[in-house]
């Protein structure tokens, strides 16, 4: 799916949350390594978010893991900031690239002021030391508002969308997409060979376009018409 999206966002990255348990009981470099291999992803297309951070300071495993993914590239995220597992030793010896403020935190913060002063002084912390900062658990767009003016650099939570299927999230990001994307950008920055696959990402963007758009195949000087989501539309009636 990563190599797919990567086709429409150039950035697209997949956070894979990773337990202290998985780090001890399973091979998690080596698949990691394998996938990247295997689909041909550049290492900063995954971002790990290393769980249960109160087990960080004094295991050699997972130590060993996070220093292995920080050599070739992979990024990282220290989740759960702000719970009772969290403190600022952890930023300081493992310099993450994300720091994520758990959910009862940003509610906290959200309800009180002496929390929410607090979480503002994180974030510049964070900032201070060029860190990137997540905020978890957004649900209404008042809370939205009132945490942009904290000047977070990411915002995550149930007001942009809950767990989704593949398919489901795909046609979520299309529809932002085709929101956001000129025509040009459309036709020329966004199609590959997948554009002749009625399976692929290019396929489901281009059908899911109502206007003035098709695609014309140029060779020996001679100009043919290939696709229009308009034709297809009335073909389909």
């Amino acid at each position: 799916m990563c190599k797919k999206m990567q086709m429409v966002y150039p950035d697209f990255k997949v956070s894979i949350n990773l337990s202290y348990v998985q780090i001890l009981k399973s091979a998690i470099l080596e698949d990691i390594f394998n996938i990247l291999a295997k689909y041909g992803l550049k290492p900063e297309s995954f971002v790990v978010e290393i769980t249960e951070s109160g087990y960080l300071e004094n295991s050699l495993s997972v130590r060993r893991v996070w220093d292995s993914l920080k050599r070739i590239g992979v990024l990282i995220a220290l989740d759960d900031f702000g719970t009772g597992y969290s403190n600022l030793s952890s930023i300081s010896n493992f310099t993450p690239d994300y720091v994520k403020l758990d959910r009862g935190f940003t509610v906290k913060a959200l309800n009180n002021s002496y929390e929410n002063t607090l979480m503002k002084h994180i974030i510049d912390l964070v900032h201070s030391v060029e860190l990137k900062i997540v905020v978890e658990g957004v649900e209404t767009e008042d809370e939205l508002h009132r945490l942009n003016n904290m000047e977070p650099d990411y915002i995550q939570g149930y007001f942009y969308s809950r767990p989704l299927p593949e398919s489901d999230f795909e046609k979520l990001l299309c529809s932002k997409q085709l929101g956001s994307m000129s025509m040009r950008q459309i036709l020329f920055d966004s199609i590959s060979d997948g554009i002749w696959n009625p399976a692929s990402l290019d396929s489901l963007i281009f059908n899911s376009f109502v206007g003035p758009a098709a695609i014309f195949e140029y060779s020996n000087g001679k100009i043919e018409y290939s696709r229009s989501p308009i034709l297809r539309i009335f073909r389909k009636k």
